[in-house]
Parts: C-alpha cells; structure tokens; sequence
C-alpha cells in the first residue's frame, strides 16, 4: 500500500515539475520575442510619431529594466563580450559628454545596444534553443511583413524623416537589408544544426529576404547577402572550417578595404570602377565620398583622439548641407568620428577578441554560418551606419562570440529527449 502510494506521489511530482518546466520555457520565450520585437523597432513605426510608436517607446524602457533585472538576479558573468561592449559604449558616451553632443540620442541607441547585449547573453546561459527561436519568430516575422509592404506598395510606403522614399516596414530599403542579413544568420543556423529534415519557416524567410533584396536592386546589400551565401557553401568543406584565422582574416579585410577607399582612393581603380559599374554606381559612392572628405577633415583638424560625440540624424543633415547625409554612410567613419581613435580602436579590439574566440574553437558547417552572416554586416559597414545597425550588429558579434556553445546546444535540443532546465538564480 504504502509503496503504492509512493508511486503516485512520484508520478504526481513529476507531472508537476514537467508542468513547472513547460510554464518556464514559455514564458521565458515570450519575454525573448517581447524584448527583440520592441528593441528592434521597425522603421514605419519608429517614423511615424503616433500611438504605435509612443507605445514602443515606453516598451523600450520596461524591457531594457527587464534584462537588465534579469541579468543581476542571474548573477550572469560579465565576460569578454559584454566587457567590451561596456567599454566602447562608454568611450562614446565620454566623448558625447566632453563634447556637450547629443546626450539623449546616446540613450536612445547605444543604451539600448548595451541592455540588448545583456539580455542576449543572459537569455542565452538559461536556454541558448529558445533565443534562436525567438529571433527566428520576431526578425522572420519582420521580413516578411516588409516583403509584403514591398508588393503593396512597390513605389514605397511612406517617406522617411530625411525624405527617402524607398521605406517599407522595415524602414529605408538598406536598413530593411541589414535586418534582412541577420534573419537570413539565423534561419540558416537553424536549418542545419536541426536534425529536421525541413523548416519551413525559415526557409521563407530566406526566400523572401532574398526577393527583397534582388527586387530592390539595393546594389551593397547584394554585395554582402552574395558574400553571405557563398561562405556558407564554401564552408561546407572541412578544410574550410579547420582554419583558425578565418574571423580575424575576414575583418582584417574589411578594414584594409575601409582604409583603401578612404585613405588610397582604390574606388578609381579600374577593378574597382568596373564592379561599380555593374552595381551601377559611380566611383563616389552616390556622393558619399564628399560626406568623407569633410568628416575627415574635421577629425584631423580638430578631434582625432576622442571625435566629437553622438549627434541625431538632423543635426547631421544640417551641418553637412545634405537632405541625405543623416549620418556618414560609412560605420567605420562613424565611429572615428564620434569617438575619435580611442573608440575606434576600442571597437578593432573588442571584435578581433571575439574574432579570436572564434578562431580558436572547432565548428561545424551551421557555425560557419555566423561567420558569413558576420562578414556580411562588415561589408555593409564600409558604406551604410544607420542606427539600427547598432544593435544589428550587437546580435551578430553576440552569436559569433557564442557560436561554439550554440552549436553544440541547438544538436542536443534536437533530440526530443534532451531537456535543459534552467532556473531564475544560478
């Protein structure tokens, strides 16, 4: 009798803790798909200063506390990724601060990055699985409303605060690809690290993030989504894969590249002009090239070593005289510019140690896939520094620094068998 009644308490306990254990996913997976929807607000909303976007706003702010309350009750660890990130949003800070710049334009992005970066990283040590899911669901979401938007309306949706018209959900045509980049990460991550033979959803996110992108014609977007693809096929090899320098080479590249064009003028090549004029481009980046020469100009007459600090997209369009010039069409120059040297080489340091974490580990063919989605959003860096790409950019470095973990995580999740729990406090 008593045996028996021991049986049922068992049972009756591990339904219990089943049940408990569902509940924690759940919720913990609707608060991820929360904070990523409203940290990474689209462009229509984020334009259009009614009711949708005040409510974005104050969202915002709950799930930045939100994380951050996370991350001190997990006692989560303050690793190098997170060190880094502390580090050169605080050279940026510093520099807005000395110079008497934008101060709430700093909270308005770079805060937001570094609360991003902390839920990310805390989420990620409680169920790496459910992360992927959830940016997955929300930036797969994203993508396909915005092709959508795009058969709606194929002269544009709405003008942007600067008067572009090429806007749809997702914002401005380039800004839409860079979210567009980091969808594609993680839709392919997925696909192969899942023992499933299909997933549709994210093939057609895939899909629809291609058609956007070649529809559009938005020549650096299919420079960098090209570069994407072909990494992930070439890192099907195993010779590939077995390299440790991969990370590091690739950025190395793209800074050599930033150099060449800014410093050299490689753009006047003939190469380089026969590959604009393909693109069909001219060998001054649409006008970037006459923003550079004058941002370059400030820098080394007055602000190198610590820039002039963070400014909004209007007082950036005022000065430089250009509807179009809401920021310096090039992130490495942002950077420099707002930060001077010390931000700048901040920022070198803090990718090349997680370049060089990434290098050193063993990955397999889905791995590769965060390296390629990486490569991609440096090459968009050399001619595009919208805000969004921020905290775009804070997701990738995220999954390049923890490319290893997640692999190894996603292949045991799997296994229908396989179950992570997690706590609230360690």
């Amino acid at each position: 009798m008593q045996t028996a009644v021991c049986q049922i308490r068992k049972k009756t306990e591990e339904r219990q803790q089943k049940s408990l254990f569902i509940a924690q996913r759940w919720g913990l997976m609707l608060f991820a798909v929360f904070v990523v929807a409203v940290l990474i607000e689209p462009g229509y909303i984020a334009n259009n200063p009614g009711l949708a976007h005040q409510i974005f706003r104050v969202f915002k702010v709950v799930a930045s506390g939100m994380a951050v309350l996370l991350f001190v009750m997990r006692r989560t660890k303050l690793n190098g990724l997170l060190t880094g990130c502390l580090i050169f949003e605080g050279m940026l800070l510093i520099s807005t601060v000395l110079n008497f710049s934008n101060l709430a334009e700093w909270l308005k992005n770079n805060a937001y990055a570094v609360a991003f970066l902390v839920f990310l990283q805390t989420v990620m040590e409680m169920d790496a699985n459910i992360l992927l899911r959830a940016l997955s669901v929300v930036l797969g979401a994203y993508v396909h409303i915005n092709s959508l938007c795009r058969i709606l309306f194929p002269n544009g949706m709405y003008i942007d605060g600067v008067g572009n018209k090429s806007c749809w959900f997702l914002g401005y045509d380039n800004v839409a690809c860079i979210i567009i980049i980091v969808a594609m990460t993680v839709s392919v991550f997925r696909i192969l690290s899942s023992s499933r033979k299909l997933l549709l959803w994210d093939w057609s996110v895939i899909i629809s993030g291609v058609w956007f992108t070649f529809v559009g014609g938005i020549a650096t977007s299919i420079i960098a989504e090209t570069a994407f693809l072909f990494i992930v096929v070439l890192a099907s090899n195993p010779r590939i894969r077995r390299w440790r320098g991969n990370a590091r080479l690739l950025t190395i590249s793209m800074i050599g590249l930033f150099l060449l064009i800014h410093l050299f003028s490689i753009q006047q090549g003939d190469f380089f002009s026969l590959v604009l004029r393909l693109l069909n481009k001219d060998i001054t980046f649409s006008g970037r090239i006459e923003i550079w020469q004058q941002a370059w100009a400030d820098l080394i007459g007055k602000k190198l070593l610590l820039g002039f600090g963070v400014h909004t997209q209007s007082e950036y369009s005022q000065y430089f005289g250009r509807r179009w010039a809401a920021h310096l069409h090039c992130f490495y120059l942002q950077v420099l510019y707002e930060g001077g040297l010390a931000a700048f080489g901040v920022l070198l340091g803090w990718i090349f140690y997680v370049g060089r974490r990434f290098d050193k580990a063993a990955h397999g063919h889905c791995a590769m896939t965060i390296l390629a989605g990486f490569f991609s959003m440096l090459i968009m860096w050399q001619v595009e520094a919208y805000a969004n790409l921020v905290r775009c950019f804070v997701i990738m470095l995220f999954l390049l620094y923890n490319a290893q973990q997640l692999e190894i995580q996603s292949k045991d999740m799997s296994c229908p068998k396989r179950r992570i729990v997690f706590r609230l406090h360690r």
